[in-house]
């Protein structure tokens, strides 16, 4: 294993600490202190299960200017605003998800943003570390401005992929609060505000990208140790099964992708290095090709199709010599075949997922650290 993939396998047990001066090297379960991070912090109990109100708010304030520069110390607790000088395209609500969290996957039904899970702290002893993760379903309502809890998912889980089918919320492997990858598939009813546990995946993955797309739901990428993470995988949702349907020429985890113009455009992510490639896959020949690479490379970003074009905005290159948060969005058009810097993010963040909803950009959940957990609570939206 080179020096590389070890860095990336590690990265998906824990978030690295440098914050806390803790170097982290082994992702075994054993007794642990749970590092404070402000009001991140309640009963392990009430992380894994609860759906009660969200987390009391911070007095602590903070304007937001695009110079702006947030020290460790400000961000976990700052109630961040829009300035007067900040590019309008953007906006920043005022409320609070639930138990923020980071490295979450999201579905949206009828203008609502479902996260069923995530990582929300990060644990550590003896040198070795652990993440905590939440299974509690935060549910945002685009109309309202405000947020509100379902019932919770049934595992406790962060780096999972989701997607949103037919008026259902399905969620597909990840890291389990036990340190385990698994090959779950779990789907939510919101009518019934219920759970159903469906097949397994072929492969336990995390770190994938799930799209839904004609009759199917399909699974990209992803990280599984020594298990396979070339093959692509095809769920169907009205008989409940699964199958190989294609192969990645990249492996890619922290990946994101997106359907567009009946095919799927499978994005960045990273391996051996911080990947900036596309790939364009063709459900009908189940082949992929090589696509115009994005113009920066980008792990555990946000993706979403607004008028026939793709928008990805954050992510982190950790590979690189000194790790980041990349802040830029870029859009591709087709018609060009070209990628384009079209904003700077005003808090970039990495471990965040996005939708759209009316053609407005939603951005949830995530870091503003590379490679460090310091999970953001406010909804952001940039309008194309």
């Amino acid at each position: 294993m080179t020096l590389a993939r070890a860095i990336i396998g590690f990265c998906q047990g824990v978030c690295l600490s440098l914050l806390f001066g803790v170097a982290l090297t082994s992702c075994q379960k054993r007794p642990a202190q749970i590092l404070e991070e402000s009001a991140l912090q309640t009963p392990d109990s009430s992380i894994e299960s609860s759906t009660s109100s969200p987390l009391p708010a911070q007095s602590t304030s903070v304007i937001l200017t695009p110079s702006l520069t947030l020290m460790p110390s400000e961000l976990p607790s700052a109630t961040l605003s829009p300035s007067p000088t900040m590019d309008p395209a953007w906006w920043i609500s005022s409320t609070k998800m639930p138990y923020r969290r980071g490295e979450a996957a999201v579905g949206m039904i009828d203008g609502k943003i479902y996260v069923p899970g995530g990582m929300v702290s990060l644990m550590v002893s003896g040198g070795a570390g652990i993440s905590h993760s939440t299974n509690v379903l935060a549910i945002y309502n685009s109309k309202t401005d405000t947020w509100t809890t379902g019932s919770p998912h049934p595992v406790a889980l962060n780096h999972f992929s989701a997607a949103a089918f037919d008026g259902k919320l399905y969620t597909f492997g990840g890291w389990s609060e036990v340190e385990v990858i698994i090959d779950g598939t779990y789907i939510y009813d919101p009518a019934q505000d219920s759970w159903t546990q469906g097949a397994p995946a072929p492969f336990k993955r995390n770190g994938g990208s799930a799209v839904a797309l004609g009759e199917y739901i399909y699974y990209f990428g992803g990280y599984g140790g020594s298990l396979d993470t070339w093959s692509i995988l095809r769920y169907h949702p009205a008989d409940d099964t699964w199958e190989i349907s294609g192969k990645l020429n990249q492996l890619r985890e922290h990946v994101s992708a997106v359907a567009l113009d009946g095919k799927i455009y499978i994005l960045g992510g990273r391996w051996d290095e911080d990947l900036a490639s596309v790939e364009i896959y063709d459900p009908e020949t189940q082949q992929t090709q090589p696509g115009p690479p994005m113009n920066e490379p980008r792990a555990g970003f946000a993706a979403v199709v607004i008028d026939g074009k793709i928008y990805v905005a954050g992510g982190e290159q950790i590979l690189e010599k000194t790790p980041r948060i990349v802040s830029s969005v870029e859009m591709f058009d087709p018609s060009t075949g070209r990628w384009s810097v079209v904003s700077q993010m005003p808090v970039p963040l990495h471990g965040v997922s996005g939708a759209n909803i009316s053609g407005v950009f939603y951005l949830v959940a995530g870091s503003p650290r590379p490679n460090q957990l310091a999970p953001f609570s406010q909804v952001i939206t940039f309008t194309p």
